[in-house]
């Protein structure tokens, strides 16, 4: 089941850490996107500082 970040706001999220295969992370704030948006719509817009890749 897919939830919306406003329900995860409803349940305390403040913030989101985006985990790379080669061990890198990252932390990100929520506050960017609307409630009616997945962690899995915006997914493929993340592309990691380093070496480029989604």
């Amino acid at each position: 089941m897919k939830i919306m970040l406003g329900k995860m706001r409803e349940m305390g999220l403040q913030g989101v850490v985006v985990y790379r295969h080669c061990g890198h992370h990252v932390a990100l704030s929520a506050d960017r996107w609307p409630d009616d948006v997945r962690l899995s719509d915006i997914e493929p817009r993340f592309v990691y500082a380093g070496c480029g890749n989604r």
